[in-house]
């Protein structure tokens, strides 16, 4: 049975009720800024972060995910530097001038062992959760991964 992913955007309260209608068999509260996958772990997104850190010239920052709550085991929330590191991604490899681009990126990312994707999913992975930060550093929004343990 594979593992069901979902990394999101949405306030603290937004995504700590979604994580416990999950708990209780409930449908969660819709967001608009949802991407389902299967598979994917914390793991996945702190190497992605790491990778991304270094490309922007933020090395050294938070990678880990951090719970949200005690009792939502399954809800992890992106540090704010890594989402600002992610959404920083974007103008730099639209910048002629700096040799930053999200295609290094994840060049980086499928070329790790510990990475158990296919390129197309971890290429899509990675520019999906590019996308989403820059939705939720512009909006002040968090981050979130939730995994069906």
């Amino acid at each position: 049975m594979s593992i069901l992913t979902e990394i999101f955007t949405a306030s603290p309260e937004h995504a700590m009720s979604r994580a416990r209608a999950h708990d209780e068999g409930r449908p969660p509260t819709p967001v608009g800024d949802l991407f389902e996958t299967t598979g994917v772990t914390d793991l996945e997104l702190e190497v992605l972060g790491e990778i991304v850190a270094r490309a922007v010239g933020v090395g050294g920052i938070d990678t880990e995910l951090h719970p949200v709550h005690l009792e939502l085991d399954e809800l992890s929330q992106v540090p704010d530097a890594v989402v600002a590191a992610c959404a920083e991604l974007p103008a730099l490899d639209a910048d002629p001038t700096v040799s930053v681009s999200i295609d290094a990126v994840i060049a980086s990312f499928c070329a790790l062992e510990d990475i158990d994707l296919a390129e197309p999913e971890a290429s899509d992975l990675v520019r999906r959760v590019i996308d989403l930060a820059v939705l939720a550093h512009r909006r002040g929004d968090g981050l979130y991964l939730w995994t069906s343990l």
